[in-house]
């Protein structure tokens, strides 16, 4: 309660201190209101202060999240960049397979006609010299031409056992 003291000069018959009572009673009613008020608001600011904290907390959440999201992304990037490179790596022996397998291919291929033309042509003198007969009565031929022939049948019926596998 506010005391008011307020010195009324027209104070006749008792009026001049009725108005200073009435203005000592509005002037506490506006004090109380502008307390309440201020505590109304000063409510309202811890309130806001809460929100806003609670805010921050969700940011720096937020903010945790997103850089843990950008990590793993980058790690995902990392891994998928190094699989692509292997990708290409295996491709690129994988061309290099084949392209020696072709190679080979020919070469085998060429291999088997210079080989079944030595044959032949053993085939040929073999043939040649088996009309003439020793008077012994021994066939011609040596025995290191025979193991040339074996050899070559041999290597003949490999390259047949590898085209065939």
């Amino acid at each position: 309660m506010v005391l008011c003291v307020y010195y009324v000069p027209f104070s006749y018959f008792g009026f001049g201190y009725y108005l200073a009572d009435r203005k000592c009673k509005f002037i506490e009613q506006k004090i109380e209101e502008l307390e309440e008020e201020t505590r109304r608001l000063s409510k309202e600011l811890d309130s806001e202060k809460e929100a806003r904290e609670e805010a921050w907390d969700k940011v720096s959440i937020l903010e945790l999240e997103i850089n843990a999201t950008m990590r793993d992304l980058d790690f995902e990037r990392r891994r998928l960049k190094g699989a692509k490179e292997r990708l290409m790596l295996w491709d690129t022996q994988l061309r290099a397979f084949y392209s020696t397998t072709e190679e080979m291919q020919v070469l085998f291929a060429k291999q088997q006609v210079q080989l079944k033309a030595m044959q032949r042509t053993l085939e040929n003198e073999e043939n040649y010299k088996n009309t003439f007969v020793d008077m012994d009565g021994v066939i011609g031929g040596t025995p290191g031409r025979e193991k040339l022939q074996d050899t070559i049948a041999k290597m003949l019926q490999r390259q047949d056992e590898l085209h065939l596998h």
